[in-house]
């Protein structure tokens, strides 16, 4: 066989690797663009799509009153952001009999087994219990469901921008210089001059600049697992002395622990540490909901749970719930008991959850603080937070709206601007995703027509179904106390067909993106394992023809085969966990790694086992072999010639 022949077959096959690499990491690394669009005051959503198409939005053009920020007056002023990393759904639960006490750990016992009994995490956090009891209409508890990756870095962009983390982007936890770009929570507290105080996990200040965002900071250290303790004293020292600042010195707190996070790694959620470590949490958590003043809202909550072993990073249940307690210091959150979630569970049974996604928070906590939605935020508000009775009208007929089901008309006036708050919020959501989603499919060369066509058909069906309803002029009349007369039940079931049809474009458009964004190109990637085994048979075949007789095949075909074996193998190793997709965790990932390595490796032997062949062959008393020339073996010269 000719040097350039083998010089060829050493590129094809280089080309077919490559090739087959790229498929699988454009199939699993999920790209997307980031913009650095702002929302404003100013540049309110429906203003500027009314301006755009001003017929679709006719009878629509109630002004703002000087001051408001996308929404009326907001519903609180402060709030206390208190996020327990790693805090999963069941550690804020109450069972009310526990299994049977396990053994405590002996000294030097480094982790849990799965297996092992799960009371030293259970009943640890009872403030919740508590408050949910004695403060009914000022707290809220909720599964808080992560998407994947389930690191830190990936949940604190998704909760801050309300947008969805990729793949990609785990890299970023590993990275010194993260500052994020686009459009978030943070920067629209600092715009409208709110004064934001940080303490905790130093991962903050790798987003943020310190001397930009925050009023006063105090970071600590986080990579240090084997430490339980100093990021968490640290924030305990501050936290309680910062809110009893009387001079008006803080609008937003920010108080970020990592000790459960650190136990689960270390020991596992089954061991004594973990109930010690809830137990303290418990503590400043109740602490926190004393001192908070009836303008302050106060949000406990985990970026992302843990497995039975303590580790996270994939999309196993365990690892992508975590928990969600809200609390308001004095006013009601939400309607409790016959006039809050139990009514609009009767009139939209769809709207009462108990689970929401960790990117709804952006929305809800944006709206409720009187903030604009960060521009590239994907979630959508919590309805029943912004489902409260109003005010009497000016007649003063009385309100006996939720105490019985059969609406008279004075209910229906009470039924309808109690919904009025949530269709606001809800309708100034959807206008800021479209908004979001045409610019980026102006940005990015184009989204999937069909995809964009449903969405855009919801969304102006929701339109129209507001734009034609009247619904505006039927809360001025019930705000008049003038709807007794005029209204009905069939008004108020079209309030309610219009809440949930733009809730559904939300939903649909979350669903849409996160399958772009979150989940995997499995077509391209079974495309790359179908060439790495094409790959496989192409080398044996050229491996084959390498053989010469003065050397053993085996040892011609080993380097090729090794080599394209193990890539397809790691490449198999992260597809099989993908297909399952409840198997990905770092495991995969660190499989795949080595597996790669030694791949790499096999291929420099092959490269190298190539050279040899290709390099002329001398032996004592003889002269170097040339292409056309016969090959001696111990016997007759052969008269055949390598091609």
């Amino acid at each position: 066989m000719s040097r350039q022949t083998i010089c060829l077959h050493v590129v094809s096959i280089s080309f077919m690797h490559v090739l087959s690499i790229y498929l699988f990491v454009s199939g699993f690394f999920l790209t997307r663009y980031e913009l650095t669009d702002l929302s404003s005051c100013e540049s309110n959503p429906l203003d500027l799509f009314r301006a755009s198409e001003p017929a679709a939005a006719a009878g629509t053009g109630k002004k703002r009153n000087s001051g408001e920020c996308w929404t009326p007056q907001p519903r609180f002023k402060k709030v206390v952001v208190l996020l327990i990393d790693a805090l999963r759904s069941d550690f804020a639960h109450f069972e009310g009999v526990l299994p049977p006490a396990a053994p405590r750990a002996q000294k030097g016992q480094k982790r849990a087994t799965a297996s092992g009994p799960k009371t030293f995490y259970l009943n640890h956090l009872p403030v919740f219990r508590k408050k949910l009891i004695e403060k009914r209409s000022q707290s809220r508890l909720y599964r808080f469901d992560a998407d994947p990756p389930t690191v830190t870095m990936q949940r604190l962009k998704g909760l801050i921008t309300g947008g969805l983390p990729t793949f990609i982007d785990f890299k970023d936890n590993f990275g010194t210089n993260t500052y994020i770009e686009e459009d978030n929570l943070i920067l629209q507290m600092k715009n409208q001059g709110k004064k934001i105080v940080f303490m905790g996990d130093d991962t903050w200040t790798t987003l943020f600049d310190p001397e930009k965002f925050f009023v006063r900071s105090y970071p600590y250290p986080s990579f240090d697992v084997k430490d339980l303790h100093t990021v968490d004293n640290g924030i305990r020292h501050h936290l309680i002395p910062e809110m009893n600042q009387s001079r008006g010195e803080w609008d937003v707190i920010i108080a970020h622990f990592l000790g459960v996070d650190h136990c689960g790694h270390r020991f596992g959620p089954n061991h004594p540490e973990m109930a010690s470590k809830l137990d303290e949490m418990n503590g400043v958590v109740e602490r926190v909901l004393e001192e908070a003043d009836e303008d302050t809202l106060v949000a406990v909550f985990g970026d992302h749970g843990m497995n039975p072993y303590g580790d996270h990073g994939g999309a196993s249940d365990l690892e992508v719930g975590s928990a969600l307690f809200l609390y308001s210091g004095g006013k009601p959150l939400y309607s409790t008991g016959q006039e809050g979630p139990a009514k609009l569970r009767d009139l939209a049974p769809s709207l009462v959850r108990k689970r929401v996604s960790q990117i709804d928070l952006v929305p809800s906590l944006s709206l409720l603080l009187g903030l604009p939605i960060p521009y590239g935020n994907l979630g959508r508000i919590i309805p029943e937070l912004f489902f409260h009775p109003p005010k009497p009208p000016k007649h003063g007929f009385g309100w006996g709206m939720l105490q019985s089901k059969a609406y008279t008309r004075d209910t229906v006036c009470e039924s309808m601007l109690s919904l009025e708050p949530v269709i606001v919020a809800t309708r100034m959501n959807a206008f800021q995703t479209l908004r979001y989603i045409t610019s980026y499919d102006k940005s990015s060369g184009g989204l999937d027509r069909a995809l964009l066509e449903n969405l855009n058909a919801l969304f102006r069906k929701s339109e129209h179904a507001y734009n034609t309803s009247g619904i505006e002029r039927m809360w001025d009349v019930c705000k008049g106390g003038e709807g007794a007369p005029t209204l009905s039940e069939s008004d108020l079931a079209e309030s309610v067909k219009i809440l949930q049809s733009y809730t559904k474009y939300l939903d649909e458009n979350m669903r849409a993106f996160r399958i772009m964004w979150t989940q995997f190109d499995l077509v391209s990637m079974g495309w790359s394992i179908a060439l790495a085994f094409v790959t496989v048979l192409c080398s044996y075949v050229r491996a084959a023809m390498l053989h010469r007789p003065d050397l053993p095949k085996s040892a011609d075909a080993l380097g090729v085969i090794s080599s394209s074996a193990f890539n397809f193998a790691a490449c198999g190793c992260v597809a099989l966990g993908i297909a399952r997709w409840q198997g990905i965790n770092v495991g995969h990932f660190k499989l795949a790694h080595g597996l790669a390595c030694f791949a790499l490796l096999n291929s420099c032997y092959f490269l190298f086992r190539g050279c040899q062949l290709l390099g002329p062959r001398t032996s004592k008393g003889s002269s170097s072999i040339s292409p056309g020339e016969g090959v001696r073996s111990g016997g007759p010269p052969s008269t055949a010639n390598i091609e």
